[in-house]
């Protein structure tokens, strides 16, 4: 896929020396080193040089232009994302859930596809930008995150042979132009089957299961909701299940289970009149149907916001206030203030995406007690390393062999990037239960309502939430960075100005 002329770990490795210098400087706020009852010691007034140097660190990147052949990917995934014939029901897209006339969201609490899923459906735009797709982190490239959704039977619910069908009946001129020839062991009578792999379909699960760690153990055995789910915890233990495997298979919805193994029962028995060679041949096309998907998104990006422009204007040698202009004034440049110093939200929010690229637990409530079961967060990716197929995404492996096989196989470098991060994560680790993806702040105040299950139904509610974290009622153990702020009430109008300044409207780079 195409790049841009753009170094996002460079500008985040950027960001973060920013942050750190202003840290021991004194001049973050709200999170910095503070005096016992929590009251922050640090309360320093900073001099527009100072806001100069931070807005820069903030900068929107320059987009390459889009060549001829990535824009024919991009055409193709277009015509791919909005197609409802790739759905089981064929009512379902990918515009489904990420309508371009609301950004790429679909402005639900949780997304809908064949039936309801259990977390809030994020914005595609800009994704380009980003190491880690889904809340949780499952999936670490745009072609893997494309095909995903397609097989997952609570979004489009589809199959090798159904996305086969629909690329052959309706773009094999589109696809041969890009691919090659149309596969010879995929034919028409081969076609007409419905194939996918049985442990595709499948929740997914550790290769190898250990005992959870204690930590983990006690945490769960504490908090499920009943006495017969803990008498099963406690089974699992002993057969060395890990907690995520015990969740997953023993408290999901026993009806879609039923559903899923019946559809299991039907493609096993399907898969078996074809070939080998066609049955790869099926599952090619699908991945290429994913490329073209994944250059699509990758064309999606946000144009400049007030933000960007007050930051053009705004000089060593010119004062803030000379730099305001529309969207961006006295009440944001406060907000912008508040961000970086008191409301300390540049912890976890920075670079050119506003974003850190990682993980955190910041204590958001369960939208209803039974929603715990799938609310585990980045626990929750340790038992993903699985493949869509191997030529994607490396196919259960332990965390601490993914980075030799995935240099070993030669895969792309962001690839082995991201196996570099998976390989450091312990499943046994308390702090992963509850930790979801820190998203981008631009658009933002477009992507309501926000967090991982759509509890905030606004901008106001979330700088509420991280102004007076809750003290129950959510998953895992909250990050201790999440203090309460001290905010008054126009400092929380201020901070919600400022986050609406990061927004505009979005652009398709292919389209231009």
């Amino acid at each position: 896929m195409q790049e841009d002329n753009f170094n996002y770990k460079k500008w985040v490795g950027s960001a973060v020396a920013t942050l750190v210098l202003f840290y021991l400087f004194g001049l973050l706020g709200g999170r910095g080193p503070t005096a016992p009852g929590g009251k922050n010691n640090n309360q320093h007034s900073m001099t527009d040089s100072e806001l100069h140097a931070i807005t820069q660190t903030f900068v929107l990147p320059q987009h390459s232009k889009t060549t001829a052949k990535e824009k024919a990917y991009a055409e193709l995934g277009e015509k791919l994302f909005h197609e409802n014939k790739l759905s089981r029901s064929q009512k379902v897209s990918c515009a489904t859930c990420h309508r371009p006339s609301l950004d790429f969201q679909d402005g639900k609490t949780v997304a809908v596809g064949q039936s309801q899923g259990t977390k809030n459906t994020p914005s595609i735009v800009n994704a380009r930008y980003q190491s880690w797709f889904f809340w949780d982190g499952r999936s670490t490239n745009l072609v893997h995150q494309a095909l995903g959704p397609l097989l997952n039977h609570a979004e489009h619910f589809s199959n090798y042979g159904q996305i086969a069908r629909v690329v052959f009946n309706h773009y094999k001129a589109d696809y041969e132009a890009l691919f090659g020839p149309w596969p010879k062991d995929l034919g028409e009578e081969a076609l007409q089957f419905d194939l996918i792999p049985a442990a595709l379909s499948t929740l997914p699960t550790p290769p190898k299961p250990e005992r959870p760690s204690d930590t983990v153990y006690a945490y769960f055995l504490k908090h499920l909701p009943t006495a017969s789910q803990k008498k099963t915890l406690a089974a699992a233990s002993t057969a060395k299940l890990q907690p995520v495997e015990f969740l997953k298979k023993n408290l999901g919805p026993a009806k879609a289970q039923q559903e899923v193994q019946r559809e299991l029962d039907s493609w096993s028995s399907q898969r078996t009149a074809v070939s080998k060679k066609s049955f790869r041949a099926a599952e090619q096309v699908a991945i290429n149907a994913a490329r073209a998907i994944a250059h699509f998104e990758m064309q999606v990006v946000t144009t400049p916001t007030p933000f960007d422009a007050f930051a053009q204007r705004f000089g060593n040698s010119t004062p803030a206030e000379d730099a305001f202009g529309t969207g961006f004034g006295a009440e944001e440049f406060a907000g912008f203030k508040l961000f970086v110093g008191k409301a300390s939200c540049m912890l976890c929010h920075m670079g050119p995406m506003f974003m850190d690229q990682s993980f955190h637990n910041i204590g958001v409530k369960k939208n209803t007690p039974e929603t715990f079961p799938w609310d585990i967060g980045l626990l929750a990716r340790t038992s993903a390393l699985y493949s869509l197929p191997p030529k994607i995404q490396p196919l259960k492996m332990r965390p601490q062999d993914l980075t030799p096989y995935c240099i070993k196989e030669k895969l792309p470098k962001e690839a082995i990037d991201s196996c570099k991060t998976l390989a450091v994560l312990d499943a046994n680790s308390l702090s992963m239960v509850g930790a979801y993806k820190t998203p981008s702040l631009r658009n933002v105040a477009k992507h309501s309502p926000h967090f991982h299950n759509g509890s905030a139904t606004s901008l106001l509610d979330v700088v509420e939430h991280y102004n007076n974290p809750p003290k129950t009622g959510g998953v895992g153990k909250t990050e201790e960075t999440i203090q309460p702020l001290g905010l008054n009430d126009r400092e929380k109008r201020e901070l919600v100005s400022f986050l609406r300044s990061l927004s505009s409207e979005s652009r398709l780079l292919h389209r231009e």
